[in-house]
């Protein structure tokens, strides 16, 4: 179990932040001051980020390590697909595929690409963008692996679209 897990989210105190209104009060400032908002939830606490994109649709949001399945099996997908399809929805939400060691915990082929294929799938060319997590990452998979993962991943695209995923849509949302 990780450090600081609580009720279902790590590093914070408790699981329902989204649902404060002084938690939503201080979210609000973030539009106003042009900033933008990374969430790292697990996928069990994606409805409440759904309704937090919904309430403050001018403030970008990036969704961190494919919404953290809980489960990261198979059998799981089709729930943790629903789940992210409703966040998917809303047009200021892009997610950062990312934490594939974490997540995962091995080398499993079979498993990892359909999650990053349906993420890239739901949430479009344009909303998507690679993360390494590493070095934490790598204690399960090697640098090679993961990037051998997003590859492998995003083959059936074109160059173009592939360039935007590992590179162009991060640099236009981070206005690096």
């Amino acid at each position: 179990m990780p450090l600081n897990y609580v009720a279902g989210c790590f590093g914070a105190d408790r699981s329902d932040y989204m649902k404060d209104r002084e938690w939503q009060k201080g979210f609000s400032l973030l539009a106003k001051h042009n900033l933008h908002f990374e969430m790292q939830i697990f996928d069990s606490q994606i409805p409440d980020a759904a309704q937090v994109a919904r309430l403050f649709p001018e403030t970008p949001i990036v969704l961190e390590h494919l919404g953290w399945p809980l489960k990261p099996n198979l059998d799981n997908l089709p729930a943790w697909k629903n789940r992210l399809a409703e966040l998917a929805e809303c047009p200021n939400v892009f997610l950062k595929l990312s934490c594939l060691g974490w997540i995962f915990q091995k080398l499993d082929e079979a498993t990892i690409l359909p999650y990053l294929c349906a993420a890239i799938t739901l949430f479009g060319v344009d909303r998507c963008m690679v993360g390494s997590n590493c070095p934490p990452d790598t204690l399960y998979l090697s640098f090679d692996e993961i990037f051998h993962l997003f590859r492998k991943a995003m083959a059936s695209y074109p160059e173009t679209e592939q360039q935007k995923i590992f590179y162009g849509n991060a640099k236009k949302f981070y206005r690096l």
